[in-house]
């Protein structure tokens, strides 16, 4: 599949990043660290963004690093591993509003794995940001990367997918852009 992201194409899906797990993950500053820079480039170039919450009242809530980022009314609570079992699901994601899902967040070899093979199932093109993604080990993420991609996923980082969105340095944002994503 050919693919040329746009900030007009795409729309973001940030899986559980919650509580005390988000802190334990493999490399989890590093997550971090990329998943701020994805959404204030969204948000800078009006990529429309979801986060999900699993089972708040056990695993809390979206972690206090992203959450001043986000909206609040763009949060789908879900209490299944995939987020396509969700009753929210079909009001933010629909084919083919967005031609390309992108996704992030953990683990990544549950909920992130089964929303995205759910997501191809259903017909949606789904971009995995391997560098917004974690495990608790890297063995587990390392699978369910290979994994989702053998399924059909496109498995890019964060830095591929934020240029593909400024498209030139000619873009009016892309000063600000730099700033953010250096």
């Amino acid at each position: 599949m050919s693919i040329a992201l746009t900030s007009k194409n795409s729309q973001v899906l940030i899986i559980d990043i919650q509580g005390r797990l988000s802190e334990v993950v493999v490399d989890a500053d590093s997550m971090f660290s990329r998943l701020i820079k994805l959404i204030k480039i969204a948000k800078m170039l009006g990529v429309p963004t979801v986060h999900v919450e699993h089972c708040v009242e056990k695993l809390g809530k979206t972690s206090a690093k992203i959450m001043p980022l986000l909206h609040p009314e763009n949060c789908i609570q879900k209490n299944t591993f995939s987020v396509t079992n969700a009753p929210e699901f079909e009001r933010f994601f629909q084919i083919p509003k967005y031609k390309f899902i992108l996704v992030c967040g953990i683990e990544a070899h549950v909920c992130v794995y089964q929303s995205v093979r759910e997501m191809l199932s259903l017909g949606f093109n789904v971009v995995v940001i391997e560098d917004c993604m974690s495990s608790r080990n890297n063995n587990d993420k390392r699978l369910a990367i290979a994994q989702m991609r053998q399924l059909g996923a496109i498995v890019m980082s964060t830095e591929m997918v934020c240029f593909d969105w400024v498209e030139s340095p000619s873009n009016p944002h892309f000063s600000e852009f730099m700033t953010i994503i250096k």
